[in-house]
């Protein structure tokens, strides 16, 4: 017996669905919504294309609601190794954060996704192109490497209050949870690149928190020297009582507080 097409077991267990121009369009298993905003649709080649326009939902999850698995996107006779409609590199989990760069306006530049083990980071920029093309590319070219949470960088030398620069976006959320001002560039130690240097020329103060190891030193280092004489105040914050390799999201699960910091 010959097996079914992806796309006729996939429109099988979707549920109700309306046909349009650009393929089935269905509720999404995984957030429920109300108005149908998941799009199927068959390429070329026989792959089944879904993509959640509403809220962007994995697609792994989005099979794994209906009891499929990933292979069943995929005609028999090609490798199921990447996810259909975006050309991700293939991986066996979900990344456990997802980190948003954008520009002055809010507008989203590229994406710093973590992922338990390594390589723990990829980066992906969005297409700008309507589905079936890929929602994502998974490379920055000719993409500017822009401080993380610019808008609010931007907004701190307005309005001159400081600006922290960490080592990672979970450091500078850290700190944006304390009610500071705080940013980093993607990519890690080492490649803090001009752009960064030009979004943040002019800030009246301008503290550096390394994380607390060799690596982390000669980063915050280096910071410092490209942007000696671009800012007002700028100084190395080393803190105190931190393990080795330890930086300031460690530091304040250990009872760092606001007041503690901007007092030393």
């Amino acid at each position: 017996m010959t097996p079914p097409r992806p796309i006729d077991l996939v429109l099988a267990v979707c549920g109700n669905f309306t046909q349009t121009p650009d393929g089935a369009l269905t509720n999404c298993p995984v957030h429920g919504d109300a108005n149908p905003s998941l799009l199927i649709s068959e390429a070329e080649d026989g792959r089944v294309l879904i993509v959640c326009r509403s809220q962007r939902c994995d697609p792994k999850a989005i099979v794994a609601a209906w009891g499929l698995k990933m292979a069943n996107l995929f005609p028999p006779d090609q490798p199921g190794g990447a996810t259909a409609q975006s050309g991700e590199p293939q991986r066996s989990e979900k990344p456990i954060a997802v980190h948003e760069y954008t520009d002055r306006d809010g507008v989203l530049l590229f994406q710093v996704l973590k992922y338990q083990g390594a390589p723990r980071f990829r980066q992906r920029r969005p297409s700008h192109k309507e589905p079936p093309a890929p929602l994502w590319i998974w490379d920055l070219e000719n993409v500017p490497r822009v401080p993380y949470r610019l808008p609010e960088v931007a907004a701190a030398i307005t309005f001159g209050q400081r600006i922290y620069i960490v080592e990672g976006e979970k450091d500078a959320d850290a700190l944006a949870r304390l009610g500071l001002t705080a940013t980093t560039n993607s990519g890690g130690a080492g490649n803090w690149p001009p752009e960064c240097t030009a979004a943040i020329v002019g800030a009246k103060a301008v503290t550096i928190v390394p994380d607390n190891d060799a690596a982390g030193h000669k980063h915050a280092r280096t910071v410092r020297d490209a942007l000696r004489d671009k800012v007002g105040k700028l100084r190395i914050l080393n803190l105190p009582d931190l393990p080795e390799k330890g930086d300031v999201s460690d530091w304040i699960a250990a009872g760092g507080t606001r007041e503690a910091l901007e007092a030393i």
